[in-house]
């Protein structure tokens, strides 16, 4: 078995993954915006929000989300006896999540809020 076909073998491996580095990630991130924005010479990320909402954001529907995507996909399915989730979704709704951390650091803003929330909300079509 491939080391990717083992990693989307199961979500918990995955989205527990993708929190963990995005944890990591957009707080460095978020680190140095807000020294840009209270220190520094006053760099922006392309979007129309303060640092805190961006940060509160992020933890709720970046690092929250994939973190509960995690978890119920893998527990589901040991509460109701169905099947677990192939590796083809369980990367579609990682490629989703991927899509929304990207649209909340680069097209906040830019994009219909109907857009903006399909893409901070992957885990809701379950």
């Amino acid at each position: 078995m491939t080391a990717l076909l083992r990693l989307l073998s199961d979500s918990f491996r995955v989205f527990f993954l993708l929190a963990s580095l995005w944890a990591a990630a957009a707080m460095a991130l978020w680190l140095w915006w807000l020294w840009q924005n209270q220190i520094g010479p006053g760099g922006d990320l392309p979007n129309a929000l303060a640092p805190s909402h961006w940060h509160a954001h992020e933890l709720i529907f970046g690092f929250g989300m994939a973190a509960t995507a995690g978890f119920f996909l893998t527990a589901a399915p040991n509460w109701t006896g169905k099947p677990v989730a192939g590796p083809r979704f369980i990367a579609l709704m990682a490629g989703l999540w991927l899509a929304g951390r990207g649209g909340a650091v680069l097209l906040w803003g830019s994009v219909p809020p109907v857009l903006a929330a399909g893409w901070s909300l992957p885990s809701r079509r379950f």
